[in-house]
């Protein structure tokens, strides 16, 4: 395959794709599924954005806004086998676990969190490399992008998707791609963003949990079972 880029300087871009692009994309965006779930991320826009086209074999071009983004968090993409996706992150930090059966034997530990991705397993997902980008798609951004910029990366979508939410350089973000890419499926202002996983409906999201909570009591109460065999009595000064 042959692949060029131009004209990155004044904000927009072309590669020349040898083949059918739309394969290429629809291989990569498929619909999620076992083992291409695709990543939820949120971050700070780091860059004013890009207009890329791509010129292939295709009848028409294929045109896309790149959103430059400095990762502050990402995470694995879960759905149950009804295809409902599922709000991974954590309530806390910290969790509570059992050290015996009094009412102090209880102690706080980190949460062991296994859907969170470090920088470079989310190069892993969005491009199968260790890259941000996969080879071809727009080597000349490699210099400015995870690997060699920590944390940074970019993702690719349609206009119509992006250039509403008039995102500028500074914009808190958060995103989902689609399967395994850097294909935008859902991308919204972390300020403007509904409680829910960016405005989408996801089982477990943290409206469900604060509705939860306010019908919880105000004090933490261990189990019943953990002030077994305590008479009465001992707790009386």
């Amino acid at each position: 395959m042959i692949h060029h880029a131009t004209d990155l300087s004044v904000g927009t871009g072309q590669t020349k794709w040898a083949g059918s692009w739309q394969t290429e994309e629809s291989r990569k965006a498929s619909p999620a599924r076992a083992g291409n779930e695709g990543a939820w991320l949120e971050g700070r826009v780091a860059a004013p954005l890009r207009s890329h086209s791509i010129v292939s074999d295709d009848p028409r071009h294929h045109r896309y806004l790149v959103v430059v983004v400095d990762v502050q968090e990402a995470r694995k993409r879960v759905f149950e086998a009804s295809g409902q996706e599922v709000d991974t992150r954590p309530h806390g930090k910290e969790v509570l676990q059992r050290t015996g059966y009094l009412v102090a034997n209880w102690k706080k530990t980190e949460a062991q969190d296994e859907y969170k991705l470090t920088n470079d397993q989310l190069a892993k997902i969005v491009s199968g490399t260790a890259a941000a980008l996969p080879r071809g798609y727009c080597d000349q951004q490699a210099s400015a992008l995870h690997p060699q910029v920590a944390g940074r990366f970019e993702f690719w979508g349609e206009p119509t998707l992006v250039k509403p939410l008039d995102i500028k350089e500074g914009t808190q973000v958060s995103l989902r791609t689609k399967g395994n890419s850097v294909f935008i499926e859902t991308i919204a202002k972390k300020e403007e963003s509904a409680p829910d996983y960016a405005g989408e409906n996801v089982q477990g999201g943290w409206g469900a949990k604060i509705m939860g909570m306010k019908s919880e009591p105000e004090a933490w109460k261990p189990p019943s079972d953990s002030l077994q065999g305590v008479d009465e009595d001992e707790w009386d000064d």
